[in-house]
Formats: structure tokens, C-alpha cells, sequence
């Protein structure tokens, strides 16, 4: 745009230096546009965080680290709500593992007594023949407060202690996640994790879905809910340094440049 607008102004004061410099006018021209081009593609993928404005609230993605966030943090666990980092009921390099051996010290009382209270009348069956872990199932997309903590259902669980997830599944947590967010989160900030990105994690019925594809339905699903939300919201996605390289950052940004 600008080499267009400088040839531009040669051209009005003296069309006869453009037509005696063909060659390298087309020259500068290319070589001018491939530096423009690689420009935007480095920038492209440079882009480290974003904030998108989706009718009336803030979704931003960054790197970072979850446990470092001030606001309202969203720990993942499976559908039992179990406690018992053990590598076979819960892994220890999980978020939820690290969660309670870093944050509780891998002491679960208080947080096991809170899960039962709060989610009282919330029991979907009781598991009795489960051989570890809690007996106690239920619906994904739970949620209990915990100090600043909300911990949420987000996997279901196989006899052997898989965590699998089918995508009719993960849109239903996510739906019930915003809706039962939006009961009790108080106009705070919450911070999120890329739900289900994780290999411990296996898609039923959904072999080509990547990172990309997952950060996108988590965007679509929280404009889907914004609908009944009373508030204004802040969400912000707190991404690993190596996932965010992955992520077309720019696409996004551009899916909802104009507040869609």
C-alpha cells in the first residue's frame, strides 16, 4: 500500500521515470511486497495473547501459569471428584494432581467434606462395586468453590480408572459448566485451562480434534451461554508456553474481531 502510493505520487509529477524503469519498478515492487509478506507471517506467529470482546465480555488467551492467577482458577477432575493421587485414580504430573499435592499438600479432608456438602442433591448413581476411589457419580460440568478454587467435573471414568470423554459429552460439560458458572461466580474473574487438552484424555468418537479445534468450541460454547449470563465476565485461558506456539492465535482473533 505504501510503494503504491509513493509510485503513485512519481507518477503524477513524472510518469516518464515509471515507463523508462519498468524492470525495476516490478523488482522493487515484489521484492518490497515478499518483505511485507514475511513481515505479517512473523507477526502472525509471534502473537502471544489475545483479548476478544464477545457481547459485552473479555476472553483473553495467554501463557502462564494457573496456580499464579489471582482470580477465580478452574481445576479439572473427573467425575467422581476423586482426591487420590495415586498415578492409577489420578495422575501426579495432572493439573488436579498437581493441584493437591502442590496447593493442598495432599491433604484432602477439608476438600473431600466440601464436595460432599455442596454437592448434596447433585448425586447422579453410587458406584459400590468401584475397587478405589469415590463411589459417589456426577453430572459433568459440576462445579464446588474452594477458597479460590472451583473444581469441575469434566471427565467420565472407565473400571480401570480412564478418563475418556466423547465430543456429545464435552459440549454438554461445557454447557453446564457456563450455566453453572454463571450461578455462582459473582461477576469475579475466572481463569480456565484448554479443557481436555490433555493425553490422558481420550476422545471416543472424535479422532481429528486438536487443541486448535477445542479452544475454538470452548470460545463458541461461552457465546452460546452469554445469552443467559446477567453479567459482564472476564475468562481468561491460561495456555503452557509450549501449547500456545501451537495455536493459530491470529485465526481467533480474527473469528471475532468484530465482537461476534
Amino acid at each position: 500500500m505504501l510503494l503504491g502510493s509513493v509510485l503513485s505520487l512519481i507518477t503524477l509529477f513524472d510518469n516518464e521515470i515509471i515507463s523508462k524503469n519498468k524492470l525495476i519498478t516490478l523488482l522493487i515492487w515484489i521484492g518490497l511486497t515478499l518483505v511485507y509478506y514475511c513481515y505479517s507471517l512473523i507477526k502472525m506467529n509471534n502473537i502471544k495473547n489475545i483479548s476478544l470482546s464477545i457481547q459485552g465480555s473479555t476472553f483473553e488467551i495467554k501463557s502462564g501459569n494457573i496456580f499464579e492467577s489471582p482470580d477465580l482458577k478452574v481445576i479439572n477432575f473427573n467425575e467422581y471428584f476423586d482426591t487420590q493421587v495415586d498415578n492409577k485414580v489420578i495422575a501426579k504430573n495432572s493439573l488436579n494432581g498437581k493441584f493437591i499435592l502442590d496447593i493442598l499438600k495432599n491433604d484432602t479432608k477439608e476438600i473431600d467434606m466440601e464436595i460432599e456438602k455442596q454437592l448434596a442433591d447433585k448425586i447422579v448413581s453410587n458406584n459400590k462395586d468401584r475397587k478405589s476411589g469415590k463411589k459417589n457419580k456426577y453430572n459433568l460440568g459440576e462445579i464446588v468453590e474452594y477458597k479460590d478454587y472451583l473444581l469441575t467435573s469434566l471427565t467420565k471414568f472407565t473400571d480401570d480408572n480412564r478418563a475418556i470423554l466423547s465430543l456429545k459429552d464435552y459440549l454438554s460439560f461445557l454447557m453446564n459448566f457456563w450455566d453453572n458458572l454463571d450461578k455462582i461466580y459473582a461477576n469475579r474473574c475466572v481463569t480456565i485451562t484448554l479443557f481436555g487438552s490433555s493425553s490422558l484424555t481420550r476422545f471416543t468418537d472424535a479422532y481429528e480434534i486438536n487443541d486448535q479445534d477445542l479452544i475454538e468450541i470452548i470460545i463458541w460454547t461461552f457465546k452460546i451461554s452469554k445469552i443467559k449470563f446477567k453479567y459482564p465476565t472476564k475468562i481468561t485461558m491460561i495456555l503452557s508456553n509450549d501449547l500456545i506456539t501451537k495455536i493459530n492465535l491470529y485465526k481467533i482473533k480474527e473469528m471475532y474481531k468484530n465482537g461476534l
